[in-house]
């Protein structure tokens, strides 16, 4: 395997890990005080969740967790960005929907006619 690809995917990895481990407590007993339902578990597991889907992208030759945002409420999963054809956009909404914790999949992601060799 290409150094350089291992580099990329460690350091992609270290930034998807990085919000999920800056939570705070503080922002969860905010959050309920303005009458929201959220939990701090909650917001972790969408958390982790969130960096799963990324991995499981990064992990897939055919799919560009670069060029894909991955964001989770609640368990529903939203993907944007874009996917270099239709079977890239099903195939990664396949991957997240295999993620444990995924309740559904919202793949909102467009096909960009400009990267097709």
């Amino acid at each position: 395997m290409n150094f350089r690809y291992v580099m990329a995917v460690l350091v992609t990895a270290a930034a998807l890990l990085a919000p999920g481990l800056c939570l705070q407590a503080a922002d969860s007993d905010d959050q309920k005080s303005k009458g929201g339902t959220e939990t701090m578990g909650e917001k972790i597991d969408d958390a982790a969740i969130t960096t799963k889907v990324k991995m499981k992208l990064m992990g897939n030759r055919a799919t560009s967790a670069l060029k894909t945002s991955v964001d989770t409420t609640d368990g529903v999963v939203t993907l944007t960005g874009t996917a270099k054809t239709a079977a890239e956009k099903e195939l990664a909404t396949k991957l997240a929907e295999d993620v444990d914790g995924v309740k559904t999949v919202n793949n909102q992601m467009q096909i960009d006619e400009t990267e097709k060799n």
